[in-house]
């Protein structure tokens, strides 16, 4: 749960934007307790910029990642890479990371002899 009221974090992305010379990615606002993000380090205040993708709203990341899952069911990609450069105002620095994604059929069974 945020600590803040949506207009107070909505302030405090703007402060963040001006203070740092943000001018594309997404502001992290909250990561889930035992998520994967917060595994990886992701913390409330980091933003997270996707390389080789041009996005600058969640529906326009959305549709990115729907478009993936789309190819895949008309057989056109498998695997895809998805590259995005977290940066840690707080602490002064930035990291790449790379998620693998494959795409998989749910209902095709794997059979070990």
């Amino acid at each position: 749960m945020p600590c803040c009221s949506p207009l107070a974090w909505h302030a405090i992305e703007e402060e963040l934007c001006r203070d740092y010379n943000i001018t594309s990615g997404f502001i992290v606002s909250q990561v889930l307790v035992d998520s994967t993000a917060e595994k990886l380090g992701i913390r409330r205040g980091d933003v997270i910029d996707f390389q080789d993708i041009d996005c600058s709203t969640l529906s326009q990341l959305e549709h990115h990642l729907l478009s993936l899952g789309w190819g895949y069911l008309k057989g056109m990609h498998l695997t895809a890479d998805l590259k995005v450069e977290v940066h840690n105002l707080f602490d002064s620095y930035r990291e790449s990371i790379t998620f693998p994604v494959q795409f998989t059929d749910a209902s095709k069974q794997l059979v070990v002899s």
